[in-house]
């Protein structure tokens, strides 16, 4: 039962990022554009009892789930609420928040609860990448959430895509190749691949389509939205990756 709340409200938690990214481009012009845009108090409405809905939500999960990840949840919850009246610290904790949901959904589900598939690191290495790529990814978020709110420009998000797309491939494809057969790592490390790999193309494309946009259109909103709901479960695929390689691997000598 735990599980499956979990799973409910990180789909509604999912939604309410997404609609939040589109009011965010609908509100004014985006960066680099001219051309206003007028907001939708209906939709701006729904976002906000959308998101009192997910909170409460979520603070009923992580008082009912309290190990070993639900009692965060009230906390982020609180500081997510909080951080509404800055807008570009929401849009960093939102991300956040529904990683920390997800890291709930995983660990009541039935697989994790079964204990863990320990299998041997032939390089130590990837344990360090695996924990460090959700604070890349973060880093990651910020930087496109100062750039989507005109507080910085573009270029540091886009060289630090590169960089955390060089560390996901390195540690995702040496944990699929190394362990093909493993029933958590394998999957774990395909999720990562692939939001990473399809957030990198959304990435290009916003950028492209605001070169060639002269005002706000509807080409733009959809990409931008596309971007950020992936970067949400792009860092959420990279805590669960993290999870995942340190739980399951182990020194081959098994120490």
């Amino acid at each position: 039962m735990k599980h499956r709340l979990a799973v409910v409200v990180a789909v509604l938690a999912l939604v309410v990022i997404a609609l939040g990214a589109y009011l965010t481009s609908d509100i004014r012009p985006l960066p680099g554009t001219t051309g206003p845009l007028g907001s939708d108090p209906a939709l701006q409405q729904v976002h906000t009892i959308g998101g009192y809905i997910v909170a409460v939500l979520a603070i009923v999960l992580g008082v009912w789930a309290l190990k070993p990840a639900g009692g965060f949840l009230p906390i982020l919850a609180l500081i997510l609420a909080l951080s509404s009246i800055w807008p570009l610290l929401h849009a960093i904790m939102s991300p956040i928040f529904f990683a920390a949901i997800v890291v709930v959904a995983v660990t009541t589900s039935p697989r994790w609860l079964a204990g863990p598939q320990r299998a041997p690191v032939s390089w130590p290495p990837v344990r360090i990448l695996a924990l460090l790529t959700p604070l890349l990814v973060v880093m990651q978020i910020g930087l496109g959430a100062a750039f989507r709110h005109n507080a910085m420009g573009v270029v540091s998000h886009i060289m630090n895509a590169f960089i955390v797309i060089a560390i996901v491939l390195i540690a995702g494809v040496f944990v699929v190749k190394q362990h093909p057969e493993h029933p958590d790592l394998k999957p774990a490390a395909l999720a990562l691949l692939i939001t990473a790999g399809i957030q990198v193309l959304l990435g290009f494309a916003v950028y492209l389509v605001l070169l060639m946009a002269e005002s706000n259109n509807i080409g733009l909103i959809i990409t931008g939205v596309l971007h950020v709901t992936n970067g949400a479960l792009t860092l959420a695929a990279s805590v669960i990756f993290a999870m995942q390689v340190n739980r399951s691997l182990i020194k081959s000598s098994g120490a």
